[in-house]
């Protein structure tokens, strides 16, 4: 009789074992994810500041008035050219700025949708 029992003890202690080693892994899965999860809400708000710095040069820049000058037609001041040339500059550096932001932004939301398809 306790030969039988003995036996049906093992077999419970082995799919414990089992079922404790399979706990483990999961686990282990379970940090590594909240690891990149945490990566990733940092990412997410970097962008959302990006975002809201944008937002808020975009409200800057369409309330400055602008003089268009005709090509081919005479600057009437040196001072005006000089403000031509450095909203120019500051505009290709704005115009790199938001490329990268869009790259970035599809790079991210790659990563979450890569994410979200591994959790169980």
């Amino acid at each position: 009789m306790q030969t039988k029992e003995c036996q049906v003890l093992n077999v419970q202690n082995k799919k414990l074992v089992e079922d404790l080693r399979i706990k483990i892994g999961v686990d282990a899965y379970n940090a590594s994810l909240t690891i990149e999860l945490v990566k990733q809400r940092r990412e997410c708000k970097l962008l959302q500041d990006i975002n809201a710095k944008l937002a808020e040069h975009n409200v800057l820049v369409a309330f400055e008035q602008l003089v268009v000058i005709p090509k081919g037609e005479a600057v009437p001041s040196r001072d005006l050219q000089k403000k031509i040339d450095e909203l120019t500059a500051k505009y290709d550096v704005v115009k790199r700025w938001v490329a990268k932001c869009k790259s970035d932004t599809v790079i991210h939301d790659k990563k979450i949708k890569t994410l979200v398809s591994y959790q169980p």
